[in-house]
């Protein structure tokens, strides 16, 4: 697996969805919600890509990782039918700032 290169969290969040697998044969996602991916496929939620990808933003900003802002997306996408990767990435780039 290739590892991710220290951009911002755009560049993270697509490498992570399409490269990982879930660490655990038996986790499943906590909600229906699905996620609608920069080239328009639509995926099912998995929040720890999500989370790995927050992780890997918080890190490359030289921020120490804050797990409420995980928690904070998490919330609001358990409202809604599905999200748009932008609309994640922007929840949590407003966090870094």
């Amino acid at each position: 697996m290739r590892s991710a290169p220290a951009y911002g969290f755009s560049r993270l969040l697509p490498r992570l969805a399409d490269e990982r697998s879930p660490p655990f044969p038996s986790e499943t996602p906590i909600m229906a919600t699905s996620i609608i991916k920069r080239s328009g496929k639509k995926e099912q939620y998995q929040g720890y890509k999500i989370e790995e990808a927050i992780r890997k933003a918080f890190h490359s900003s030289g921020t120490a990782y804050n797990r409420s802002i995980y928690e904070e997306v998490e919330a609001k996408l358990s409202h809604q039918d599905s999200a748009h990767v932008e609309e994640i990435q922007d929840m949590v780039e407003n966090k870094l700032r």
